[in-house]
């Protein structure tokens, strides 16, 4: 995927997040060891509070999204069959580091979502697709 799709991706993703009522905190937090990038996640936020949730007292789940973009409709190249075990491990990972950086408990609640896009030049025309948890 070049640059410019994977731009328009993430910048749609912030949107379509935020519509929901996330609370983005970051974007493209990354680790590098020796000059090179070892790892990225494009987006960090924190999901919208239930009302339940408020009530009693819970934290609000910080959410690690992998946004994935691309052109085909296809299913077997669809853009979240990209985010595989290997890819889900290094996340978490930084996840960890993440938290860890903040101040954030390793047991206080936390995800990886994958925002997956079809198209996302065609801007609001573009397919999404939220996979929490994954």
């Amino acid at each position: 995927m070049n640059s410019i799709i994977g731009k328009a991706g993430e910048d749609f993703a912030v949107k379509f997040l935020e519509k929901r009522g996330y609370k983005v905190l970051s974007r493209n937090y990354h680790r590098e060891a020796g000059g090179l990038r070892l790892a990225e996640i494009d987006i960090i936020a924190q999901a919208k509070r239930s009302t339940m949730d408020r009530f009693l007292g819970r934290p609000a789940v910080t959410v690690f999204v992998e946004v994935k973009a691309g052109r085909s409709e296809n299913p077997e190249f669809s853009p979240e069959v990209r985010v595989n075990t290997q890819k889900r491990g290094k996340i978490a990972r930084l996840a960890e580091a993440w938290l860890a950086e903040h101040g954030v408990p390793l047991e206080s609640p936390w995800r990886i979502d994958v925002v997956s896009l079809i198209n996302p030049q065609n801007g609001p025309n573009c397919q999404v697709e939220h996979f929490q948890n994954v």
